[in-house]
């Protein structure tokens, strides 16, 4: 695409909305090919929980989030780019590019604004884009447990099973899950890596007499019932109680 010929003043090529992992490297790349980005970030990147990840190609003894994250950063500093802190409210057509209305935050990044009204600190500024990049990632459904950011942070609680199974090998993990059809996949795609896999299915809908013949036949218990609560002991693991 040509963006100079689309572009006014004051419009920037691309706005990448989110400073994770993937909001970082899409910025890269357009830097690396001279367009003009601008990049937004809330602060809550769910990257910067993770304690340490093996599974990232180049860091063989493994990296925290935070510190990818910083890396990631200063490669697109190296390129020009600053990531605005702040919080996308809304976005909306105009003409022939799209106009988001940034809510400016003090926390950590620049608040330099590019290619709109304003400037960092508090209060509102627009920027105005032609394209838009989408670099939200996705948001946890969360337990009901004041401990949850310190067990994400120990890596007692894991978000995902592709990305975390390894480090969970040989060990007792409870899957909770609220879909009949994620629940047994990643049952039986966990059960690869131990012999004590337990679901615990809280849905209203019931598991099929098939489902549970496939668990069965790998050994994977099945609980179907609520969670109560969640628990830290005094050997720093997790403990889960049930409603019933």
């Amino acid at each position: 695409m040509e963006f100079s010929n689309l572009k006014s003043p004051g419009v920037v090529d691309c706005l990448i909305i989110g400073a994770g992992p993937g909001g970082l490297t899409a910025a890269i790349y357009l830097a690396r090919f001279r367009r003009n980005i601008a990049i937004v970030d809330s602060g809550f990147s769910r990257a910067a929980l993770i304690p340490t990840t093996h599974n990232c190609p180049g860091f063989p003894m493994g990296i925290s989030g935070k510190e990818f994250l910083n890396r990631l950063r200063l490669q697109a500093a190296r390129y020009g780019v600053e990531v605005q802190a702040g919080e996308v409210m809304r976005l909306k057509q105009v003409e022939n590019f799209f106009e988001a209305h940034v809510s400016n935050s003090a926390g950590s990044g620049t608040s330099r604004h590019r290619g709109g009204d304003g400037g960092g600190g508090g209060g509102m500024s627009i920027i105005r884009a032609i394209t838009i990049l989408l670099a939200t990632g996705t948001a946890d459904l969360r337990l009901d447990t004041k401990h949850w950011k310190t067990c994400i942070q120990k890596g007692l609680i894991r978000l995902c099973p592709v990305c975390d199974a390894y480090e969970a090998k040989d060990q007792n993990i409870a899957l909770i899950s609220s879909s009949p059809r994620e629940g047994v996949k990643h049952a039986l795609f966990l059960r690869t890596y131990s012999r004590n896999v337990t679901l615990i299915y809280q849905a209203k809908a019931e598991l099929t007499s098939a489902e549970k013949r496939r668990l069965l036949k790998v050994n994977v218990e099945v609980i179907e019932d609520a969670l109560g609560s969640l628990h830290i002991t005094g050997e720093s693991k997790p403990s889960i109680r049930l409603s019933n």
